[in-house]
């Protein structure tokens, strides 16, 4: 009886575990893709953007708040920001930083023109629609795919889909996606490295897409955690950006 329990036991356990990294069927990943490319694509565009940058001690809790409202326009594909108003809060203490903010971004986009063509430049972290979406016909060679069991998004039944490298790379990002079952319109994204880069001990992504009206799909939420570990000083950083008020040209 109990070698029959065990392995009975064994078998719910095996079952289970299949059911947590099913295979992903090849007509979900084109469904997708297809949902992807069949979206209006807008070269330009302006919307609101609320930020929040949090510095964090040792344990996760807030040592300083910056929140940040800006404009964000695109034309032709070309971003460009206005930054509206910024606040420091730190220490029980609330500071307008609007024109320290704005002295800064300044700065940043001449260094950005100076290093344009300079491989010595700063290193930055720049994701492209493939790097999060690796379901196109080259990119998802690179990648497992895994189907995760169910949830539910505002009432609706909504699959899981985990990616994983191959050969674990920096600039490769294992995630989890959020997606509708019968459209393929993605919901959100969770994404991690694959390899970490030097210093950089934690790092994680997560997006939330929404559907706007005549068939648009746009950024809604990006939060960000991230933990770098230099020889001299430890950084912990927590962000969280929410997009609104798209408005497009005529």
């Amino acid at each position: 009886m109990a070698f029959k329990r065990y392995r009975f036991m064994f078998f719910v356990i095996t079952v289970y575990a299949m059911s947590m990294n099913a295979a992903v069927p090849d007509t979900l990943l084109i469904r997708i893709q297809d949902r992807m490319a069949s979206y209006r694509q807008d070269s330009s565009y302006t919307c609101v953007v609320h930020s929040t940058i949090q510095k964090m001690n040792r344990h996760w809790q807030p040592m300083e708040t910056t929140k940040i409202e800006k404009e964000l326009t695109v034309e032709s594909g070309q971003p460009s920001i206005k930054i509206i108003s910024a606040v420091r809060m730190k220490d029980d203490e609330t500071a307008d930083i609007t024109d320290e903010v704005r002295e800064e971004m300044g700065r940043s986009i001449e260094e950005d023109s100076d290093n344009e063509d300079d491989e010595g430049g700063k290193q930055e972290l720049s994701l492209n629609q493939e790097d999060i979406f690796p379901f196109g016909e080259e990119r998802k060679t690179l990648f497992t795919f895994h189907m995760l069991p169910d949830t539910t998004v505002r009432g609706e039944q909504i699959l899981r889909l985990q990616t994983r490298a191959i050969d674990p790379a920096e600039d490769l990002y294992n995630g989890i996606y959020w997606i509708h079952p019968e459209t393929g319109s993605v919901h959100e994204v969770y994404l991690t490295p694959s390899k970490y880069p030097k210093f950089v001990k934690q790092l994680s992504m997560h997006f939330i897409f929404k559907e706007l009206p005549e068939d648009r799909w746009k950024l809604e939420k990006i939060s960000t955690r991230v933990y770098v570990n230099l020889l001299i000083k430890k950084i912990r950083i927590e962000t969280e950006e929410s997009y609104s008020e798209y408005r497009f040209p005529e």
